[in-house]
C-alpha cells in the first residue's frame, strides 16, 4: 500500500474537521464499526477514522489503518478522558512514557526471581510494555 499518515479520534465530531480540508477522499467500510478515509492533506497521502470509544477499539482502528492502508505514522487527536488545570481544549499534549493503564499484574511473580516486583502497566515477558 501507498505509505500514509494515519489520524484518529474516538468520535466522528473530532475529525469532522478533516472532511473540510482532506481533497481526493475515499471511503473504505470496514465491518460494522470501522470508516476509513483516504486522501490527501497538504499534498500528503492520509488515512483518517473514528476508532469509537476505548482502547480495543483504537488498537483495533490503528492495526488496520497500519496493514490495511500504509500507515506509517499515527496520531490520535481527542480529548483523552480530560484536561488537567493549566490545559484547554486545543492544546497538544505529548506524551512523556507509556503505561498500559488497564493491565494490572503487581501481584503477578516470576518463579525465578519471586523478589521481583512488576509495576502497574507492565506486562510480565514485554520488554516494551512499561517504555
Amino acid at each position: 500500500p501507498v505509505a500514509r499518515f494515519g489520524i484518529l479520534a474516538a468520535m466522528p465530531a473530532e475529525i469532522a474537521a478533516l472532511r473540510k480540508v482532506v481533497t481526493d477522499q475515499v471511503e473504505h467500510k470496514r465491518g460494522e464499526v470501522f470508516s476509513f478515509t483516504t486522501g490527501k492533506l497538504e499534498g500528503c497521502e492520509v488515512v483518517f477514522g473514528a476508532s469509537n470509544v476505548g482502547m480495543v477499539f483504537a488498537a483495533s482502528a490503528a492495526t488496520t489503518m497500519i496493514s490495511e492502508f500504509g500507515a506509517t505514522k499515527l496520531v490520535f487527536s481527542g480529548v483523552a478522558g480530560g484536561l488537567l488545570a493549566g490545559q484547554s481544549i486545543g492544546d497538544i499534549v505529548l506524551g512523556a512514557s507509556v503505561i498500559n493503564y488497564d493491565m494490572d499484574c503487581r501481584a503477578f511473580k516470576y518463579p525465578w526471581d519471586p523478589s521481583y516486583q512488576l509495576r502497574l502497566g507492565e506486562t510480565p515477558f514485554v520488554e516494551w510494555a512499561h517504555v
